[in-house]
């Protein structure tokens, strides 16, 4: 028996590539995760930098809430941080949408736990984020301005709860921020 004929080479490479392709690593990647560290957690963390500066007492965990803060004036007060709008592309014509309710709006847990706290009377707030980003698509860096809301029970008539597209409008700053272009 001879060598391979070059028929029987190409059907063998042919069914190789077919099987690389299919037993491809699908899913999270390292890249996929560090995007997605960087957009969730990373915005945690920079606000808890922000109550760090004013002397508080700052726990940073993910339970819920997001940040737990203690001042000695004020006491305990609770952070929960969402997003309300992102700017989208990294080009100058990048356009901001409003995040979805999965993400913009408390879970069914997280209603039931605030409601608590809210009616015991401590002091808990909704943070909502306006993100920019930009960079380069493989590392993407992102500018961040906050919202807080302390929230009342009056937030909790709606089944879904303390909705940012409900409330009061987007301050003016904050307004005067989305328009300024970086890229």
């Amino acid at each position: 028996m001879g060598g391979w004929t070059k028929a029987k080479r190409s059907a063998a490479a042919k069914k190789a590539a077919h099987t690389r392709k299919r037993r491809k690593k699908k899913g999270v990647t390292t890249a996929v995760a560090k995007k997605a560290y960087a957009a969730g957690r990373g915005v945690e963390k920079k606000y808890a930098a922000r109550l760090w500066k004013n002397n508080n007492q700052v726990h940073v965990g993910g339970g819920i809430p997001d940040i737990l803060a203690h001042d000695n004036r004020k006491g305990w007060k609770f952070y929960e941080i969402k997003p309300h709008m992102k700017r989208s592309g990294y080009s100058k014509n990048g356009r901001w949408y409003v995040a979805g309710e999965k993400s913009r709006l408390l879970n069914e847990h997280q209603m039931v736990v605030f409601r608590q706290l809210v009616s015991k009377g401590e002091d808990v707030n909704m943070v909502y984020y306006y993100r920019k980003r930009y960079g380069s698509k493989t590392k993407p860096k992102y500018r961040y301005r906050y919202r807080e809301v302390k929230l009342r029970k009056s937030h909790f008539k709606s089944s879904k709860g303390p909705d940012p597209e409900k409330m009061l409008p987007i301050p003016v700053d904050i307004e005067r921020w989305k328009n300024k272009r970086i890229v």
